[in-house]
Parts: C-alpha cells; structure tokens; sequence
C-alpha cells in the first residue's frame, strides 16, 4: 500500500525533490545546449572532449558521494546525491553519441543512437540500481523501439515492445524496493502505460495477422488482443498489489478497445448513437465500480480520488458525442446551414 504518495510530502521534503529535480535538469540541459549554442565557435574536437569532460567530471562526483554516503546510510536508503550524478552520466552518454554521429557523419539512423545509449545505461542500473535511471532506460528503449517502427525497417517492432515492457513490469514489481520505488510506484505506472500502448498500436497493424485471422474476424481478435491483458493486469492491481492509478489505466484500454470494436463499421447514426449509449454506460458503470474499490481499500479518504477524472472526461466527452447524434436525428438536419446554428445554441447551453 502506498503510504507516502507524492502530493503529500512536507513542504520541506517537497523543495528538497523538486529542486534536486530542477538542478539535474538544467546542469544535463545546459551542457548540450551550451554546446549547440556555441556549435559554429567551438571546433570538433573542443565539443567531444568539453562533454566528454563534464561526463568525467560526473562519473567522478557520483563515485565520491557514493562512497561518503554508503558510510552514511544505511544499505536500502536511496543514495540521492550519487544518483544524480549519475543520471547525469547516463543523460551525458546519449549527448556525446549524437555529437559524435552529428559531427562526423557517420550515417547511423536515430534508432540507432537510442538502442547503443539504453544498451550505456545498463550497466549503470545494474551497479545502482535506481527509479530515476530506470526510467530513462525505459524512455528511450520505447523510443528506439517506435523509431525502428516510423523507419519501417521492422515491422514487428510493436510486439518487441509489448514484450520488452511486459519483462520491464515483472522486473520492476520483483525488484521494487532495490529500485527505491516502493514508495511512489512510478515504474509499473509508466510501463502498464507503455505496454497498453504498444498493443493499441498492434491494433493498426492488422495486415500482420491476416494470415492466423480472416478479415471479418480481425477487429475482434484485435480487441481481444488488448482487452484481456488489460483486464490481467487489472487483477493483479485489484487482488495482489493495489494500484489505484493502474487501475484506472487499464479500465480507460478496456473502454477505448472495446469503443474501437463498436465504430470499427458504422452503417447508420442510429448505430452510432447506441454505441455511444453503451460506451457512456459502461464508463459510468466503471467509475463507480472504482470508487468502490477505492472506497474500500482507503476508507479514511473522504475525497474524490484525482485519477478517476480521466475516466469522468471520458464519460463527458461520450455523453456529448452521443447527445450531438441525438439532436442530429431528433432535429432532422436535412439542411446542416439552417439547422447547424441552432444546434450550436442548444450545445452551449
């Protein structure tokens, strides 16, 4: 259970993260825009060895306060100031591989230079394991995994994803408190988000599967392609390890899929408007469903969970949508440049 979540910090605690946050950023930030500010001043090699440097300089700074606060804390305490120096490092990596491929012109595709730098970052995770580290390896495994998919030059691209991300979920859950995430569980939010999403973009890519599954059958095998991991990892979310917030991500797949399934052939508005019924229906349905859930689990809470309103903007927007096809039959619109300002009027109001 999440005893410490990250909206409720002390105000002390709060400054002490977001400042810590804010300096990282800007020290990564500045080194590669203060190199491509000066680009046309600094010659080649005064570029690849001034970042080169700041990486050193980095490495150096993180194996120090590793060892003073190794001293200082105890074995499980996050070791802060190490680990920014070396998310530094690690951010310093992808910088000096895109000199080194902008400068010489060596040819490389960008997926290239993501895959070369999340392969870098590894043996970083591994020594110090760590969130912040973490999750840069899984941004930019995502990106070369999207950027190979955009360049056409793998065409299953999307199912290396879902499998990457789904052995990134299962290492992230075994080894929550060696990557300090015990806390805030930022790892398996991010990556049920990335593994939903590498299977909605299986979903466009149904050409694939024209061979296992015949046409007509296909948008129902590619609902039930996202649907049934999504309601996996429901369950493991609702039965063994709450998680209010995955929860709400794999409800609002089921939802999407399941609308996807519904308008994939649309004959008339009469169709469209009880589709629309039901997708409203079943989001209602599900935002009290998880409130209950939430009720249940943390009965102190009096308010209204945060992460329920991007299932209530759903349902507002579907609420809409359906509305607009009601009127649209109701009214009779067999003239949209007479009809269409009324319309408008009775929408804003």
């Amino acid at each position: 259970m999440n005893h410490h979540p990250l909206f409720t910090l002390s105000w002390h605690r709060y400054l002490n993260l977001l400042f810590l946050l804010l300096s990282v950023g800007f020290l990564t930030g500045g080194s590669v825009t203060f190199i491509a500010a000066n680009w046309d001043y600094f010659s080649d090699l005064t570029k690849i060895y001034g970042l080169q440097t700041v990486f050193a300089f980095s490495v150096i700074l993180g194996s120090y306060f590793f060892m003073r606060e190794s001293r200082r804390l105890e074995q499980e305490k996050l070791k802060s100031l190490s680990v920014s120096f070396f998310f530094i490092a690690a951010i310093l990596i992808g910088a000096t591989l895109a000199l080194v491929g902008q400068t010489y012109q060596t040819g490389a595709d960008t997926w290239e230079l993501f895959a070369v730098w999340s392969l870098c970052q590894l043996p970083w995770l591994l020594l110090l394991p760590n969130v912040a580290s973490a999750l840069l390896l899984i941004v930019t495994t995502n990106l070369t995994l999207y950027l190979l998919n955009v360049d056409g030059f793998y065409e299953h691209a999307t199912v290396y994803g879902v499998v990457l991300n789904a052995i990134g979920l299962l290492l992230s859950e075994i080894f929550i408190s060696q990557l300090h995430d015990q806390r805030w569980r930022v790892l398996p939010k991010i990556l049920v988000v990335f593994l939903l999403l590498h299977l909605f973009g299986s979903h466009f890519v149904g050409e694939y599967y024209d061979l296992i599954f015949p046409f007509e059958l296909y948008p129902f095998h590619s609902f039930l392609l996202i649907a049934l991991p999504a309601a996996a990892l429901f369950y493991f979310y609702q039965r063994y390890r709450f998680d209010f917030v995955n929860l709400i991500t794999t409800t609002t797949a089921i939802i999407v899929a399941f609308g996807l399934l519904l308008f994939n052939r649309i004959d008339s508005l009469d169709i469209a408007l009880l589709n629309g019924l039901l997708i409203f229906a079943l989001t209602v349905g599900a935002i009290i469903r998880l409130y209950q859930l939430y009720k249940a689990h943390y009965p102190e809470r009096k308010n209204l969970p945060w992460a329920l309103s991007f299932l209530l903007i759903l349902a507002i927007l579907t609420g809409i949508l359906t509305a607009l096809v009601w009127l649209v039959l109701a009214l009779n619109l067999s003239e949209p440049e007479n009809a269409l300002p009324g319309l408008s009027v009775v929408v804003l109001g």
